[in-house]
């Protein structure tokens, strides 16, 4: 089977992503900033010589060249890459601050995408195989009030994954993009708050929102040997809000949820 690196795997939707891609018979490395917090995921995922930890900030570059430096001498060559971690902390609209919001938000989704890409895409071209799966968001398929940072970074990480794809497709790599809606991960659950997720769920067709490990079968199966003529494509994981459209507000308000 092949080896795969998950960043921000100790929780949420790539931990969720790193279960399935062991059970699919994987050996994957899980990264992500906090030591204990990768411990923790490590002992969930069961042990084993399948799963290994590496404390890696995916934002910084010192931080990426010396985690990535420690799987190469541990022999473990990366066939398969999910982008996962990212800043959802940059929310902001129209002012002066904007600009350096974008700037911020962009370190944190677009510049941590591309920077892990780049490093792992020539040694997964040089094997003629390889499958890179970046976690964007519907905020980047649109304009959501109030998180123009955020919805910046993601819509260029979505164009960065249908540039990556163009170069790539000649040399065996697909190059792949979810765009999840709102997820319950125990973060998101935290956050918002038990009133507001209802409110959520009255704008999504499906009437609930996606759980982390929907999330991550979508991008499982993006990873896999039989996906060599997907990539290029951006995957809505939303309940068909998307869909929708405009026409969500006529029956949002009064739906019983």
């Amino acid at each position: 089977m092949r080896s795969a690196l998950v960043t921000g795997a100790s929780e949420g939707i790539g931990f969720a992503t790193a279960k399935l891609l062991l059970e699919a018979g994987h050996s994957v490395a899980i990264c992500g900033r906090r030591q204990a917090k990768l411990d923790e995921a490590v002992a969930k995922l069961g042990g084993g010589q399948r799963v290994r930890a590496v404390q890696m900030d995916a934002m910084d570059e010192a931080s990426v060249a010396t985690g990535l430096a420690a799987l190469d001498k541990a022999g473990f060559a990366i066939d398969i890459l999910v982008n996962n971690a990212g800043d959802v902390g940059t929310v902001g609209g129209i002012g002066p601050e904007l600009p350096e919001k974008i700037r911020t938000s962009l370190d944190g989704n677009l510049h941590s995408v591309a920077r892990l890409s780049v490093a792992l895409a020539p040694g997964m071209a040089a094997r003629g195989w390889g499958r890179i799966v970046n976690v964007a968001s519907l905020a980047g398929l649109g304009g959501p009030l109030g998180v123009i940072p955020y919805a910046v970074s993601k819509a260029a990480v979505i164009a960065l994954t249908r540039a990556m794809a163009s170069e790539l497709g000649p040399k065996g790599v697909t190059v792949n993009a979810v765009a999840p809606g709102a997820v319950m991960t125990e973060a998101y659950v935290a956050r918002k708050g038990e009133a507001s997720i209802r409110a959520r769920a009255r704008s999504i067709p499906t009437a609930r929102l996606a759980t982390p490990e929907e999330v991550a079968a979508a991008i499982v199966y993006l990873c896999g040997e039989n996906s060599g003529q997907t990539t290029g494509q951006i995957l809505a994981i939303d309940g068909g809000e998307q869909g929708a459209g405009p026409y969500t507000s006529m029956w949002s308000d009064r739906r019983p949820v």
